[in-house]
């Protein structure tokens, strides 16, 4: 479970988000983080970052996304790119696009130096910069 507390004023995160980040975090994915990046894409408006230890734990998270996604929020992907061999995986749900690489291949594309301009929204406990989701509405 993640913590219940988030720093700043737009605390509010769509469910999509929150339940993507919890699924992560949930399969032990490492330096889960997400980004609001309305000011800088018109692509989507949150990125969901991860990084998955080998090719099976990349597909694990991957399976996991998708099954849990579908079931709890009705939602699929508009699109997947890549396979757990090629070590990222991008996850298109419209409002958002799930990343999740083999460390390497995260260190190389090195995707937070593109972020100038969007907002950290989420940094789990293996960042640096904790920051936690406050908690999951049971109501609705």
């Amino acid at each position: 479970m993640l913590n219940n507390t988030l720093d700043g004023e737009d605390s509010e995160l769509p469910d999509i988000v929150r339940m993507s980040i919890e699924i992560c975090e949930d399969r032990k994915a490492v330096d889960v983080v997400a980004y609001n990046v309305d000011a800088i894409s018109v692509m989507a408006s949150f990125y969901v970052i991860c990084t998955g230890t080998s090719v099976a734990h990349i597909r694990a998270i991957c399976n996991n996304l998708d099954q849990r996604l579908k079931s709890g929020a009705g939602r699929l992907p508009r699109s997947v790119e890549g396979k757990p061999t090629s070590n990222w995986v991008l996850m298109d749900y419209t409002d958002m696009i799930i990343h999740v690489f083999h460390p390497d291949t995260r260190n190389h594309y090195d995707l937070p130096s593109l972020m100038g301009g969007s907002t950290v929204v989420y940094a789990g406990s293996t960042h640096d910069s904790v920051v936690a989701l406050p908690e999951t509405s049971t109501s609705g």
